[in-house]
């Protein structure tokens, strides 16, 4: 064993009958993750004196610049990463909704923002003024569906849209997201159902046909 870790070196840790790492000695000194990871490096088949080298430069060499280079390159690729990957589930959530085809392509376009809202229009030169009729802010598809005053009664309901008047999004991607993380996608339908009934009944509809694949949805109805 290791008397003391303070004049300890990396060979220590290596047998040097077998040239393999000394499981027993890297498990007592390290943590778990670290001991596996240590016990997956390569050793050489024979004794050889080690040197240092830095695999970002041509040389071989240290430099800060090359430092500075390959960090600013992870920070950038882990987000980018990370974000495509909830992307990539939340399209497999909504496409798993137990909803009409219909309302999943609305939702799939909305996240995409293709749907026809008067900012969109005016970005294809098809009218002039993007200003929402309900009102006059600018009618991107996350104002049209989620932020417009006007529509505040779709969310009336605290216990189920606590979130709406204390938090912001870039675009109703952004919310789908918020959704797909709090929510499973058959709670999700729930609110939709109950915010539409609520709606319907708010202004005087009481004949209301409801439509859903979901049987656990219509049990609750």
């Amino acid at each position: 064993m290791i008397a003391s870790l303070e004049e300890a070196t990396v060979d220590m840790l290596i047998d040097e009958d077998t040239r393999q790492w000394n499981p027993e000695l890297v498990d007592g000194i390290f943590a778990p993750e670290e001991s596996a990871l240590i016990k997956k490096i390569p050793l050489a088949r024979c004794e050889t004196e080690d040197s240092l080298y830095w695999p970002l430069t041509q040389e071989d060499n240290y430099t800060s610049k090359s430092s500075y280079r390959f960090l600013k390159e992870e920070a950038e690729v882990r987000p980018l990463a990370d974000s495509e990957s909830q992307e990539k589930d939340l399209w497999k959530k909504i496409w798993a909704l137990k909803v009409p085809n219909k309302v999943k392509n609305h939702m799939w376009r909305a996240c995409r923002n293709s749907l026809p809202t008067k900012t969109n229009l005016v970005r294809r030169t098809i009218i002039a003024n993007d200003t929402c009729d309900r009102c006059h802010g600018a009618a991107e598809v996350i104002h049209t569906l989620w932020e417009c005053p006007e529509i505040d009664v779709v969310w009336t309901d605290a216990t189920l849209w606590d979130f709406h008047f204390n938090s912001e999004f870039a675009d109703f991607k952004h919310l789908c997201l918020k959704l797909h993380q709090a929510y499973s996608p058959g709670v999700i339908e729930a609110l939709a159902v109950h915010s539409g009934i609520t709606l319907a009944l708010d202004i005087d509809f009481h004949k209301i046909v409801v439509e859903s694949d979901s049987k656990a949805v219509m049990t609750v109805l």
